[in-house]
Parts: structure tokens; C-alpha cells; sequence
């Protein structure tokens, strides 16, 4: 190869000439490396293609001991190794392999940079460069790097590297500069062909797939593919040469609309749209195109060609998919006004007004929905009508129970009252009970005295015999005092009688005063009268007594005056005693009495008080019950409140199948049935309502 090496050449008259015989071999190698490198790119068929026969070519041509290729990743914007030619070492190799450049970094980062060939006489000398060492190592020395650019971007480098250190003519850099561009040339034009290919299999793909007719710029067609054809009917002898007009209305042919659409055309404006053309026979077709304005490279339009695909059955299915979504939106606007209905009639109810019928009805799920809203209605009228009577009702009751707690506790009242009088006026009896009992007991004390005395009267009858002659008046008079004794003691017991049979007739009064107590009363205060003649009786017989002693006295003087006439006086005493033992078993009897007396007025005291105790609780009672009631009153009050806001004798018009939600609340609430001064709702209907 012809490079320049770091030797010193001969000196004398041949060095000229042997410095142009190499220039020129160099310039002939130059020349063939490039014719070699322009034959092996061009035969290549793809770009992997081209850069193997680059490599392969130019290390070769020039010998090279090793080249590599490297490519940008798209995402890193890195150089990463790609392929290779010749071998250095194995260590060198996967040096290489492993590599990375970032622009400007080593020799290949440094050319991508500059975008120009790079030359360095000894990589093992760039410090950033991480095949430097390695390079060293096995011997490598200098390296050349040229850019690979396609479309005026930077897509790759390739390296050459030699053994030997060399110093290249500018010739030879120019000559790799060059090469540089013949295979980025290449690259650029596998690129160019797979890109025509790829669309030219496209475009065999879209014609294959697609319907395609072509125009002249003023809409004479000028082909059209088998899709098109079997698409509309026709065939091409049909429509070749034809105006473009025969594939739509007439109407919208000769408006200024379809002027525009091949006016753009003819500005190199592509149209794309769905359109309805008609076919043979006037068959509808739908088609979803696009009008391309095909240019030449002064820019004028040439022909039009236009891509079409057959969509008739999606339009169509469009078209369905409308209608039914008209048939939706229409029972949706039948669904909304039933609703709306429906909500009318629940928005008045819950204004108070249940007098508006639900006309709203069906087999559908709201026409049940407002059938199963209309008998709910109608029942909760019923309801209402039925609460409201209920409430009524228990007004009624509540005040007439507040009347009769009242009534009671009045009665309770004036009972505990009068059964306080009366626990009064027994105590009163009672006390008077226990004086008579105690004036009885002293009486029968004299008496038992007046027997002792006539036992000793009798003792000295023996002396007074004498005397008994002259005091037989004063005796006789003693006899008519005792008779008189006698009499009042009989009226004594004749009270003390009466009185117990009182006592019996309070005991039964008394158990009756729980009702009224009215008949105790009167007892008592017969009780309080006897006990006024026992005490006057008793007073008598106090007087009686006096006198009877006054008398007795007398006689006793008498007596010592006859002291001889004992006879006589002894069966005088005799009488006396009888009269005496007499009186005391009638004393006796009386004392028991009035000690029955004293008992039953006790027990008539203590069963006042249990009638006193019992009206005070009834009293208490009755409050309670008058609280009870004033608070059923209340509720009842509050119930006909709640149900009063309905009204539900009233019928109104039935309410409008198509009234909005917003119409129906905005009606004003009716006022409910009003009540009567009892609570109770009047239930009177207008002329001519039915219930």
C-alpha cells in the first residue's frame, strides 16, 4: 500500500523522481480503492450490504489491519459497535465490542462531531478514548474515522485502523473523505429505494384494498381499479373519459359547493370526507375518500387520484344506529314525562295536596311504577282520612277525660275535706264518750259509798228506832228522791242505749264514706247530741244526789234523835240496800256501754282518717290523670297538625302527563282541611266533589 511511512528516504538526484512515482502510485491506488469501493457499494442491495463491502473494501484497498462500523442508538445518541473487518486480537475485539462514544468522545465521538474525516497517527495517545490501552498494547497505531450521513443527518461512523504508524498525503485523506460520501451515497440510496418500495408496496397494497379512480384536473376520469368498478357497476369502458359529475346528484353537481370541491383540488388541496356517490342504476354508495392533486415538479396538478373504501354498511348501520337513537331519545322524552308526572304527583303530595291522580300507567317498568304509585296514594288518602277520624277521636276523649280527672279531683278534694270535719267531730265524740265513762265510774264509786253507808245505816238502825217515827217524812222524801234518782237513771240508760245503737248505725255510715261520706255526718252529729243529754242527765243526777245526801243528812239527824226505834229502821235500810245493789249492776251496765261507745267512736276516728288518706291520694290521681290527659290532648293536637297539612277530599285535574319536574314544584301548596274548635276536621266537600 501506498503510504507515507516515518522513515527517512535516499538522498540524491533519484529522490524527485522516486517522490513522484509514488505520488502517482498512491495517486492510482487512491483511485482504484474508490473505483473498488463506487463497484462493491453499488452492487450492495440493503444498507448492511453496503457496509460490508465498505469495509471490507476499503481495508482491503488500502491495508488496513482492522475496521469497524458504528450507529447511533436513537434513544441514547450514543455510537455502539455494529460490525467489523480484519482482527487485531481477541482483546482488541472485545475492546471494541464493548465500547461507547458520546459526540466528540475517541475518534469515532470526534468525526461524528465535526461531521468530516478524523486521522490520528497513535489512538494508543488519545486520552479519550477507552480502546486506547488496549490498543497499545496489541500494537495498534494510527486510525482514520469518517461520518456516515443519510438525509443530512450523522447515522454512523467507520474506523480503519493500521500496525504501523503512519503519515498520509493529503491525497489519501482526500481519497477516504471521499469514500466517506460514496458509501453514505449508498446508504442513502438503499434508503431511498426500501422507502420507494416500501411505498410502492403500499400503494400496491392500497389499490389492492381500496377502490382507486383517477381524474383529470377537470374531473375527466381517466382510470379506475377493479374495487371501483364492482363498488359502483360499472364497467371502465363506461366511465373512461367521462365527467367526474356522473357519480353524484344533479342537484349538488350544479351548486357552488361541488365548483369549490374541484377548484381546492386544482389548488394541489386534498379533499377527504365521506361522501354519497351513486352508482349504476342509481345504487347509493357510501364512500370514505380522499382527492390527492398529483403534482409535477413545477407544482401544477396532472390528474387526481382518489383512495376509496366502501363503508354503505357502516353508513347504514350509522343510519340505524341514529334512528334507534332517535327512538331513545324519543322514549327517553316519554320515560321524562312520565317521571316528570309522577314527580308532580309526589311534589304536591309532599306539599300537603293528595287530591291529584296519577294518570301515568302501562305494562312497562314506570307505567308499573305509576300504577304501584297510584293505589299508594289512594291509600295513603285512606290513611289519612283515617287518622285524622282517629285524631278527632282522641281529642274528644282526652278533653273529656281531662273533664272527668277534673270532676274527680274536685270530688276528692271536698271529700278529704269533709272527712277531716268528720275525723274531727268523731275525736270530739270520742272525748265526750270517755267523760261520760268517767262521770259513770264515779257515779258507781258513790253509789258503792251510798251502800257502804246504808250497810252502816243498818248497823245503827237498832239506835234509830227511836227516832224513826219522826223521821219517817224525811224518809219518805229520800224515797221520792231515789224514785226521782230511779227515773233518770233509766233515761241515763235509755241514752246509753240509743247511743250504742248510734255507735252501730256510724260504724256502717263510716263504712261507706269512701262514696260520699254525707250519712256519717249525720251520725255524728247525733252522736254529738247524745252526748250533750248524757251530760245534762248526769248533771241531774249530781243534783238528785245532793239533794238526797241534803235529805239524807236530815235523816241521819233524825236518826240519832230515834236511835231506840232500830226495828223500824232496819227494814227501811234493807229497802235501801236492794235499791242500792240495784243502781250498781244498772251503773255497771251503763259504764259498759259507754265504754262500747268509746270503742266504736275510736274505731269510726281512725276509719275517717284512712277516707281522709285515700281522697288525698285520689286527689293526687286525679292530677295525674288531668296531666295525662292535657298531654294526650297535646298529641292529639299534634297529630291532626301533621295530618291537617293534606287535604284529601279536594280532587283536583289530573295532573299533565308532560309537566317537567321544575313546572311542577313551582305550583303553589293548597291549604289543608281545616279543623272545628273540638279538633276535628270538618269533612265537608265542594258542591259537586266525589269522594
Amino acid at each position: 500500500m501506498f503510504w507515507t511511512r516515518s522513515h527517512a528516504r535516499p538522498e540524491g538526484a533519484a529522490a524527485p523522481e522516486a517522490r513522484t512515482a509514488d505520488l502517482l502510485a498512491e495517486a492510482n491506488a487512491n483511485t482504484r480503492a474508490v473505483t473498488a469501493v463506487t463497484e462493491a457499494v453499488q452492487r450492495a442491495a440493503d444498507a448492511p450490504e453496503v457496509i460490508r463491502a465498505a469495509l471490507d473494501t476499503v481495508r482491503s484497498a488500502f491495508g488496513w489491519a482492522y475496521a469497524s462500523y458504528w450507529v447511533i442508538g436513537p434513544r441514547d445518541r450514543e455510537l455502539r459497535f455494529a460490525h467489523e473487518s480484519g482482527a487485531v486480537n481477541e482483546a482488541f475485539r472485545k475492546a471494541t465490542r464493548d465500547a461507547r462514544f458520546r459526540e466528540g468522545e475517541g475518534l469515532s465521538g470526534r468525526a461524528w462531531r465535526q461531521r468530516d474525516l478524523i486521522f490520528t497517527p497513535d489512538i494508543g495517545q488519545m486520552t479519550d478514548c477507552c480502546r486506547a490501552p488496549v490498543a497499545a498494547r496489541a500494537g495498534v497505531k494510527s486510525g482514520a474515522c469518517f461520518p456516515l450521513v443519510v438525509a443530512d443527518e450523522v447515522v454512523g461512523t467507520m474506523d480503519f485502523f493500521a500496525l504501523d504508524t503512519l503519515s498520509p498525503s493529503p491525497d489519501r485523506l482526500e481519497a477516504l473523505r471521499s469514500i466517506g460520501k460514496l458509501v453514505s451515497a449508498a446508504l442513502d440510496r438503499v434508503h431511498r429505494e426500501a422507502v420507494n418500495a416500501d411505498g410502492a408496496a403500499q400503494l400496491a397494497a392500497i389499490r389492492q384494498a381500496q377502490a382507486v379512480i383517477e381524474f383529470t384536473p377537470d374531473g375527466a376520469v381517466l382510470t379506475a381499479n377493479a374495487n371501483f368498478l364492482a363498488a359502483l357497476g360499472y364497467s371502465l369502458a363506461e366511465i373512461q373519459g367521462r365527467p367526474h359529475r356522473m357519480f353524484v346528484d344533479p342537484v349538488y353537481a350544479a351548486g357552488p359547493e361541488y365548483r369549490e370541491f374541484w377548484a381546492k383540488l386544482n389548488r394541489g388541496e386534498p379533499v377527504i370526507a365521506d361522501f354519497l356517490r351513486f352508482g349504476k342504476g342509481g345504487k347509493e354508495v357510501w364512500i370514505r375518500a380522499s382527492y390527492n392533486p398529483i403534482c409535477d415538479r413545477t407544482g401544477r396538478v396532472v390528474k387526481v387520484v382518489k383512495f376509496a373504501t366502501d363503508i354503505t354498511a357502516a353508513k347504514r348501520a350509522e343510519l340505524q344506529t341514529h334512528q334507534d337513537a332517535e327512538r331513545q331519545l324519543r322514549a327517553a322524552e316519554e320515560l321524562r314525562a312520565k317521571v316528570d308526572a309522577m314527580l308532580s304527583v309526589v311534589d304536591a303530595a309532599a306539599a300537603g295536596d293528595l287530591t291529584r291522580e296519577l294518570t301515568v300507567s302501562g305494562a312497562d317498568l314506570i307505567g308499573r311504577m305509576g300504577d304501584g304509585l297510584r293505589r299508594f296514594f289512594t291509600d295513603l288518602r285512606d290513611s289519612v282520612r283515617g287518622i285524622v277520624g282517629t285524631a278527632n277521636a282522641l281529642t274528644g276523649s282526652s278533653e273529656e277525660l281531662s273533664a272527668v280527672s277534673q270532676r274527680m279531683g274536685t270530688n276528692s278534694e271536698r271529700t278529704a275535706v269533709r272527712a277531716a270535719n268528720v275525723s274531727t267531730a268523731a275525736e270530739q265524740v270520742n272525748q265526750g264518750v270517755q267523760t261520760v265513762a268517767a262521770a259513770v265510774e264515779e257515779m258507781g264509786a258513790s253509789i258503792k259509798d251510798i251502800s257502804k253507808n246504808a250497810a252502816d245505816g243498818a248497823r245503827i238502825a237498832g239506835s234509830a228506832a227511836a227516832v224513826a217515827r219522826h223521821t219517817n217524812a224525811t224518809i219518805t222524801k229520800l224515797g221520792a228522791s231515789s224514785d226521782e234518782i230511779g227515773q233518770v237513771v233509766k233515761v241515763i240508760t235509755s241514752i246509753a242505749q240509743q247511743t250504742n245503737l248510734l255507735a252501730l248505725n256510724a260504724t256502717i255510715e263510716a263504712a261507706r264514706a269512701g262514696a260520699a261520706g254525707k250519712g256519717f255526718a249525720v251520725v255524728a252529729n247525733e252522736v254529738k247530741e247524745l252526748a250533750k243529754e248524757t251530760a245534762r242527765a248526769t248533771e241531774e243526777i249530781g243534783e238528785k244526789i245532793a239533794a238526797i245526801q241534803a235529805d239524807t243528812g236530815s235523816a241521819v239527824a233524825a236518826i240519832r234523835e230515834i236511835t231506840d226505834i232500830v226495828n223500824q229502821m232496819s227494814g227501811i235500810s234493807g229497802a235501801i240496800a236492794a235499791a242500792v245493789e240495784e243502781q250498781t249492776a244498772t251503773t255497771a251496765e251503763i259504764s259498759r256501754n259507754i265504754a262500747e261507745v268509746a270503742r266504736g267512736s275510736g274505731e269510726i276516728a281512725q276509719n275517717i282518717t284512712s277516707v281522709a288518706q285515700a281522697a288525698q291520694d285520689t286527689t293526687v290521681g286525679s292530677n295525674r290523670t288531668y296531666d295525662a290527659a292535657a298531654g294526650l290532648r297535646r298529641m292529639a293536637a299534634e297529630l291532626q297538625n301533621l295530618v291537617g297539612r293534606f287535604r284529601v277530599d279536594e280532587p283536583a285535574a289530573p295532573a299533565p302527563v308532560a309537566r317537567s319536574r321544575t313546572e311542577a314544584t313551582a305550583q303553589p301548596a293548597r291549604k289543608p282541611v281545616s279543623a272545628g274548635r273540638n279538633g276535628h276536621s270538618n269533612g265537608h266537600l265542594p258542591a259537586g266533589a266525589r269522594r
